[in-house]
């Protein structure tokens, strides 16, 4: 799983910015970054604010949740409801399928959907993770 830092830097930079430029326009030390990038510790609530802002992205990119735990499921799944409504699922001999009961459906549905045909061009064509993430990130 990718780390808060990982994160933190592939986003600073493939939007261009430098540890540097970043650092001064959150109001910290280079070696600030240079700890968030390395998982040596986080930003406090207003740097964080100030630097999804900055990077124009939603603070959840930068807190990759690791799924294999149930409190993390559970949390995942209390985003879904909050975001989209009532879900509910169904299992079907090795499938499971979701059915979302809410106006936002199309739109989830369409997210899923492209980042599902995203994910498998990177297969058949051979993209890199990278790209990958590229796409992801410009949706």
């Amino acid at each position: 799983m990718e780390t808060f830092g990982k994160r933190l830097k592939y986003i600073r930079e493939y939007k261009g910015i430098t540890q540097k430029e970043l650092a001064e326009k959150v109001g910290v030390s280079v070696n600030s970054i240079k700890g968030y990038e390395a998982d040596k510790n986080k930003p406090r609530s207003e740097q964080m604010e100030k630097i999804v802002k900055i990077l124009d992205i939603k603070p959840e990119f930068l807190n990759p949740r690791d799924y294999t735990s149930r409190d993390s499921i559970t949390a995942l799944m209390y985003d879904l409801v909050s975001n989209y409504g009532n879900i509910e699922f169904y299992n079907q001999g090795d499938t499971i399928y979701i059915s979302i009961d809410s106006e936002k459906k199309t739109e989830c549905y369409e997210m899923l959907k492209a980042s599902k045909q995203a994910y498998e061009d990177l297969k058949k064509l051979g993209m890199s993770i990278d790209d990958y993430k590229h796409w992801l990130l410009n949706q």
